[in-house]
């Protein structure tokens, strides 16, 4: 069949004036609207108006207007009517050519919907041709595809255009739909497998494709791993399909335990649903008659971690505070007390204070009253620095009492003589002490430093400073009353050196007591002891003292503390108002006040105890750190989480690896679970640092790294296989490659995960990162808490948490960060990632209601503040 479309031009030239007319408009507001209104039912039709027009009139408007063929149609004619309005007409031509809208020209490739045309239509210029219409026509292929409607394109000389829309005549294809063929599932638990059935539904009758869905479970009351084996994979048909069920296999594992029926949730990723059950095989086990609990014992504490008393106060009195959980105590109670030798203070006739040991008893009923008990002071007449004794109960509460020093320096100048302790482990500047964790808590370093002996002079000590300093480092205990140490020294493993100032640099092999570094001077290496205070730097060594100062006398925060420090001192010794130089790693003892690490190269903290009140900035948390409640994580904390390690038959190992994971872009470092926008995530920088369980240190291994890339419809796996070359994974643990090669595994392993542009990826990203060991083919990895983010669609910043640290929560849990609401960790405990706090009493080690720095005030740095923004240094921000 043949159908013709007319189109008309209007213009005037050379005294001939086509005329347009629209055989067939498309507008509907002169009520021609209809072709067969215009013309009757077989007349021909106008395609569009205006093209021969602009042949005679320059100035005329090109004009496009749109008509619609069926498909089976066959060959439409497209015809151009030339009216003359005045006069006879020139001899006129215009030219014409179809291009592809959505339709497509057949070739020797393909059948095509349509064949193209081209061509010429001409009038002779006489009389006879006014009002001629001429055509030309246009094939139309007909085809069994449900495609939707298409449509060609058309241009003429006179630069108008015109489009023909071709409407299919096949019905639309509706994709397939899935489902599980039934909505639950029951077996029982020694089956061993449960099979489970999907289906596939076609409303169009039949899929042209094949069509996939994916398939996963997920814990119900059944817990994978332990009830049945996780799945998740993808169920495909072949084309034409559309009455085959497919299948997937559950494993179910048999136990000994009798315990109630249990359930898996099954998934499609079309968000349909199914439940498996598995009904318990297991004879039920009578329990245990109930036993009403006991009422909880009553506990004790010293009412302070620390007390202080003159030394010619005679008496110190210590407190002792009862705490009833139950309320009340039915009947009598007590707690025994003693004594010890601690920091340099010794008991008996002729030391520092009078041993004692006691009890202390409540009577019953009272849950009030505070007992006390006294430990007499000898004063003495001789100069020498404070003293600490040791104070426990036998539940293992402790304190501290220190002696405060009433003689003038000028009496009689103390020369400390240490007694050197063989073969003990020290901190040098190029070989720092590689420690062996007992269960990841405590360090296995016992020595108890050298017992200083006070002297006038004589006895080897000498508070002349040295003058010929040997190979090695000078060998004399040298105490220098306060003086200047101006050059540069080394003291030798039996030197030590007491009360100077340091304005020099100094390398330690031995010890250094209670003295002041300068800024611009330093020590590094061997033990530090007594009372430190640093405005310039003092690194790599051993600390077995009271305590480490690095505020200036104006207030400001400018000493640094920096490499592999122990703190190991045996009198609940800390660090308080320090800066930490890049990299530093402390090991034990406890934090105070402000610590302020490096913002690009974190600090780690592993086994210590941080003091309420206080705040830590730019610091990895590792394992054993104890928070107790009021610390406040400022900016740049990260958590150390503990990896997660399986043999080679995927069963879960214990490990002591630890791992940080790092998300920055271009604006700043962003926590885990962060949400970006587009134009956020065009510079985008993973990096994960790995603390190798010492077990596997030295060890050959390759580093693993995987990526999963999750959008609405789909879920594509990624492994690293070198550098920045990431390849498409299968999810078969045989074919994941190495992303590289280690002969021997460091302690601390910190690897780039990816650098670069990512704003065309929106979806959910999570990306595991461990190595696995060559020996027995076991990998470790951060499998309970991956590097996991979003890119959402858009360039607004998507909203976050509201953090006060003054930048991104630490965590990733959406809360404020503070430990005094809920903690760090989020467990709402008392923060502790495992072993006892630093001063080895289980307890919270507050000061019993006064502030940790015992002016009454609240801990801000006393008037201005540290960072200079006239804030008040409390909770973080700047």
């Amino acid at each position: 069949m043949t159908r013709k479309y007319s189109q008309l031009g209007a213009g005037s030239i050379l005294g001939c004036s086509p005329q347009a007319e629209t055989l067939f408009p498309q507008s509907t507001e002169d009520g021609n609207n209809s072709f067969l209104k215009k013309m009757g039912a077989n007349s021909k039709v106008a395609l569009a108006t205006g093209v021969f027009a602009a042949l005679f009139a320059v100035n005329s408007a090109a004009k496009t207007i749109y008509s619609e063929v069926d498909e089976d149609i066959g060959v439409v004619e497209i015809g151009i009517k030339m009216e003359c309005l005045s006069g006879v007409p020139n001899s006129a031509s215009i030219s014409y050519s179809s291009s592809d809208g959505t339709a497509t020209a057949s070739s020797s490739d393909s059948d095509g919907d349509y064949t193209a045309v081209d061509g010429v239509l001409t009038w002779d210029g006489d009389a006879s041709d006014c009002d001629v219409t001429k055509y030309f026509e246009l094939p139309i292929l007909d085809d069994s595809i449900a495609e939707g409607n298409e449509t060609i394109n058309f241009t003429f000389s006179n630069g108008d255009t015109a489009v023909l829309t071709i409407l299919d005549n096949e019905p639309p294809v509706t994709p397939p739909t899935f489902d599980f063929s039934q909505s639950s599932y029951s077996l029982d638990e020694d089956a061993g497998v449960a099979t489970i059935g999907v289906t596939i539904s076609c409303p169009s009758g039949d899929n042209p494709d094949s069509a996939s869905v994916s398939y996963s479970s997920s814990d119900g009351t059944a817990a994978s791993d332990d009830d049945y084996t996780a799945v998740n994979g993808v169920l495909t048909w072949d084309a034409n399909d559309c009455k085959t069920t497919q299948t997937f296999e559950v494993s179910i594992q048999d136990d000994s335990e009798a315990e109630d029926n249990e359930t898996v949730n099954l998934s499609l990723d079309n968000g349909n649903t199914a439940e498996l059950t598995i009904v318990d095989n297991d004879t039920p086990v009578t329990p245990p008659p109930v036993v009403d609990p006991q009422p909880l014992l009553p506990t004790f504490e010293f009412s302070q971690s620390s007390y202080s008393v003159d030394e010619g106060a005679g008496v110190a009195t210590i407190e002792v505070t009862i705490n009833c959980p139950s309320g009340d105590n039915p009947d009598s109670v007590s707690v025994s007390y003693n004594s010890s030798d601690g920091g340099m203070a010794t008991a008996g006739s002729d030391g520092d204070y009078t041993a004692v040991d006691g009890v202390l008893t409540w009577e019953a009923n009272d849950c009030d009253t505070t007992q006390t008990f006294e430990v007499s002071i000898q004063d003495d007449s001789e100069f020498e620095k404070d003293e600490m004794l040791n104070l426990s109960l036998d539940n293992g509460n402790t304190a501290i009492l220190t002696i405060i020093d009433n003689d003038a320096q000028d009496n009689q100048p103390p020369v400390v003589e240490p007694q050197p302790v063989q073969d003990e482990p020290k901190v040098e500047d190029d070989e720092p002490v590689d420690l062996e964790l007992d269960n990841g808590n405590t360090a296995e370093i016992n020595d108890v430093p050298p017992t200083p002996v006070y002297s006038s002079g004589g006895g080897g000590g000498t508070s002349e400073m040295p003058t010929s300093i040997p190979d090695g480092g000078f060998s004399q205990n040298w105490n220098a009353g306060g003086q200047s140490l101006t050059d540069d020294i080394e003291i030798g493993e039996s030197g030590s050196m007491t009360n100077a100032v340091i304005e020099s640099q100094v390398i330690n092999h031995g010890w250094v007591y209670s003295s002041h570094i300068e800024m611009g001077a330093s020590i590094s290496g061997g033990i530090v002891s007594g009372l430190m205070t640093v405005e310039g730097s003092l690194t790599n060594f051993e600390f077995r003292g009271a305590s480490i100062n690095g505020r200036n006398e104006a207030g400001e925060i400018v000493g640094m503390l920096g490499g592999t420090i122990i703190n190991n001192s045996k009198v609940g010794g800390y660090f308080e108002d320090v800066l930490l130089a890049p990299n530093t790693s402390i090991f034990g003892g406890g934090l105070r006040n402000q610590i302020i690490g490096d913002a690009n190269r974190p600090a780690l903290l592993r086994n210590l105890k941080v003091w309420p009140g206080s705040k830590l900035d730019n610091v990895i948390i590792g394992p054993g750190v104890k928070l107790p409640k009021k610390v406040s994580l400022g900016i740049g904390v990260q958590i150390a989480t503990q990896s997660f390690s399986i043999d080679s038959l995927g069963n879960s190992i214990a490990t002591e690896t630890y791992s940080v994971e790092t998300i920055r872009t271009s604006m700043k470092r962003q926590h885990n679970g962060v949400r970006l926008s587009q134009s956020v995530a065009s510079s985008v920088q993973i990096k994960s640092r790995m603390f190798v369980d010492s077990k596997h240190i030295g060890q050959a291994a390759e580093r693993i790294t995987v990526a999963y890339h999750q959008t609405s419809t789909t879920t594509t796996s990624y492994m690293c296989t070198g550098g920045s070359n990431w390849q498409v994974w299968d999810g078969e643990m045989g074919n994941l490659e190495a992303a590289e090669q280690y002969d021997s595994l460091p302690e601390d392993m910190e690897v780039p995960i990816f650098e670069g542009d990512l704003s065309e990826l929106p979806g959910d990203f999570t990306v595991h990162n461990g190595y696995r060991l060559e020996d027995d083919s076991s990998i470790t990895y951060n499998g309970d808490a991956p590097t996991q983010f979003s890119i959402v669609v858009g360039d607004d910043e998507p909203a976050d948490d509201d953090d006060t640290t003054g930048g991104d929560d630490t965590t990733g849990d959406d809360d404020d960060d503070t430990t005094g609401g809920d903690d760090a960790t989020g467990d709402d405990d008392d923060d502790t990632t495992g072993g006892d706090d630093a001063t080895g009493d289980d307890d919270d080690d507050t000061t019993g209601g006064d502030d940790v720095t015992g002016d009454d005030d609240d801990d801000t740095t006393g008037g201005d503040d540290v960072t200079g923004d006239d804030d008040d240094d409390t909770t973080g921000g700047d």
